[in-house]
């Protein structure tokens, strides 16, 4: 039920939902532009944003938002654009809050209120290794091209091999993971990220229960 639900939450309402061997490579769901979006005009207004917006080469967006999968190469222009625009502690906020946003939307409307309410009953050790078992199942939703592993151990590991929308210390990814662990398994979860080459490692650390 998990990972049908995160499946889900890659695709609009008006998306078709084709499988996954039908899927196109190199695309991510729609809420990493929408909500990302979102975040910039809560901090920096709409005229900033839209400014953003037409640097990155999605100012087609401003009146249609995406309604399905997005080539990544889009969100990561946006990403970058927001990364050049401001010192780095302001872009790295707008950028985490967006990931929290886009958490938030699957929270709200892809993963059933029964599959959260079993991931904050089952044993905590349990709960971690269903919810990133889910999430690896569809990890293209916000990894696109990249290639993800998980590991459980002392402490929960997700791996991104060639992040597609890697920005310095990933800010966006640990507002997703972060935001979902925190709603799901334990709500004072922390995440934090180092890279090793080309691999960008999350370590997320439950707490709270």
């Amino acid at each position: 039920m998990l990972a049908r639900s995160l499946e889900q939450a890659a695709h609009s309402d008006a998306a078709s939902g084709a499988n996954d061997r039908r899927r196109p490579k190199d695309v991510v769901g729609p809420n990493a532009i929408i909500q990302t979006e979102a975040a910039l005009v809560a901090a920096w207004g709409r005229e900033a944003t839209d400014r953003l917006m037409a640097a990155a080469g999605l100012a087609h967006y401003r009146n249609a938002p995406p309604t399905a999968l997005v080539p990544e190469a889009e969100p990561a222009r946006l990403f970058a654009a927001i990364r050049a625009a401001r010192p780095a502690a302001e872009a790295d906020a707008v950028l985490r809050e967006a990931g929290r946003l886009t958490a938030n939307y699957i929270l709200a409307h892809r993963i059933p209120q029964p599959a959260q309410r079993l991931l904050r009953a089952l044993p905590l050790a349990i709960a971690v290794r269903a919810l990133l078992a889910a999430i690896r199942a569809h990890a293209w939703t916000f990894a696109g091209s990249g290639h993800v592993t998980i590991g459980i151990g002392f402490t929960a590991k997700l791996a991104i091999d060639r992040n597609p929308l890697a920005t310095p210390g990933c800010p966006w990814h640990v507002g997703v993971l972060e935001t979902l662990f925190r709603n799901t398994v334990a709500p004072a979860t922390r995440v934090t990220h180092c890279r090793l080459r080309d691999t960008h490692i999350f370590a997320i650390q439950p707490k709270g229960r």
